[in-house]
């Protein structure tokens, strides 16, 4: 995400990001033999992914750089879900220790990265925090702490559900929250938006349809 930010366009970054199942789906087929992969569920996964980038489009402006940072962002977001899957099913690792040692890993690779970015000019700290005019130490609190609990609820549900799975629910946030920016803020919904909303929730159901009956397919097969 810190390479990510400063190279992609505001309004290129939330259509890209969706395509993520589709990087999940990919490295789960590969790694994870417990996930149901099949022909069937990709194409249920489809209206999900399209709906989910039509809602946040708005005027792209193309670029290699930003098209290559949402690409690597893509994969990142998909691997540390098919790595947790794939840890808990070779190390038989509780969810506390895997959760507490993945975050410590997590801290010293942004770490590096964030000294990286600084170090070589893409981030600027001088111009962060303490000179902007809404800087609130109680916000800077309430953010850390909703952040941490978006992770902890992120993890539980990981744990509960298939990967693919987990990842098709983080791209429904986006739809989510273009309806609170509008129903909170009023942010303009475009009809193209709109239509988004709707295929990625009617989608959404169409994928849950396809993935229960594929599982009972496979289940029901010699």
């Amino acid at each position: 995400r810190l390479l990510e930010c400063p190279i992609t366009p505001d309004t290129l970054h939330p259509l890209l990001l969706p395509p993520e199942p589709l990087f999940t789906m990919g490295l789960a087929s590969i790694f994870l033999e417990s996930e149901v992969v099949t022909f069937r569920v990709v194409l249920g996964l489809l209206p999900v992914v399209l709906g989910a980038s039509l809602s946040a489009a708005g005027s792209p402006e193309f670029t290699l750089p930003g098209l290559a940072a949402v690409v690597a962002c893509n994969m990142c977001f998909a691997a540390r879900g098919v790595l947790t899957k794939k840890l808990k099913e070779c190390c038989k690792v509780d969810n506390y220790s895997l959760f507490l040692h993945i975050n410590a890993i997590g801290v010293l690779i942004q770490g590096a990265i964030l000294t990286a970015v600084v170090q070589y000019g893409y981030v600027d700290l001088s111009k962060g925090l303490s000179t902007s005019t809404n800087f609130s130490p109680t916000l800077l609190v309430v953010n850390g702490l909703t952040f941490w609990a978006y992770l902890q609820l992120s993890w539980l549900v990981l744990s509960r559900v298939a990967t693919v799975t987990h990842s098709v629910f983080n791209s429904l946030r986006r739809p989510v929250m273009c309806v609170f920016g509008w129903l909170q803020f009023g942010e303009e919904i475009s009809n193209i938006n709109a239509f988004g909303i709707a295929l990625a929730s009617a989608g959404s159901l169409i994928y849950a349809q396809v993935k229960r009956m594929e599982a009972k397919r496979l289940a029901s097969s010699p």
